[in-house]
């Protein structure tokens, strides 16, 4: 959304393996959306890409109390709001503007995130309640930490937009239209049964393909 408050983002995440899992066993450690792929994977028996930025929750959904390194935690809404949280600090940069912006609109501006934006800096280890702004208390540790924001903020912005990554091999793009749940999944948003005529619709407000 609009705001990285710990109160938006510090979410519950339940995790169920009936096959070797005790109920009710709670993990304080904080994971991320990127660490449920290759968790996932490994719950499937199926080999995780080295290069996967995420991290597989196995050992700690075998054990609560095993080691679990430390690091950044990196959050994007859009261009609405991002967070960067290193070592209990954390520098959110929020959008003030009014209405929804398309990324693409946006890009132009991601040295300065969108027009009215404004960083906070917190301690969230001294200050879990985010109360008081340190933004220019620690102008060395916030400029430190929002230049590797933005620098984050750009890579996704050019991976949205389809550069900064391997070109796709023209054989998975003949693959995708192969009976499976890709035509099914088209069929099902037009409500009918023919993969042939669902096409993508455009959302609202905004211009087709």
């Amino acid at each position: 959304g609009r705001y990285h408050y710990e109160s938006v983002l510090r979410i519950p995440l339940v995790i169920l393996d009936p096959r070797n899992m005790q109920p009710g066993r709670v993990v304080e450690h904080p994971v991320q959306g990127i660490d449920l792929a290759p968790t996932i994977l490994e719950l499937a028996g199926v080999p995780v890409d080295a290069q996967m930025e995420g991290r597989s929750m196995m050992p700690l959904l075998g054990d609560p109390a095993v080691a679990w390194p430390p690091r950044e935690h990196f959050a994007l809404s859009s261009l609405l709001a991002a967070s960067l949280q290193r070592e209990g600090w954390k520098l959110a940069i929020h959008s003030i503007h009014k209405g929804r912006r398309r990324v693409d609109q946006d890009a132009p501006r991601v040295g300065v995130m969108a027009p009215g934006a404004r960083a906070q800096l917190f301690h969230v280890e001294g200050d879990p309640g985010e109360v008081q702004d340190l933004l220019t208390i620690e102008p060395v540790r916030a400029a430190s930490l929002q230049e590797e924001l933005l620098a984050r903020v750009e890579q996704q912005v050019l991976l949205t937009r389809g550069g900064g990554r391997d070109p796709v091999e023209p054989a998975f793009i003949e693959a995708l239209p192969e009976p499976g749940y890709w035509e099914q999944g088209r069929a099902q948003k037009r409500g009918g049964d023919d993969p042939t005529a669902a096409v993508p619709r455009p959302s609202p407000g905004r211009p087709p393909p």
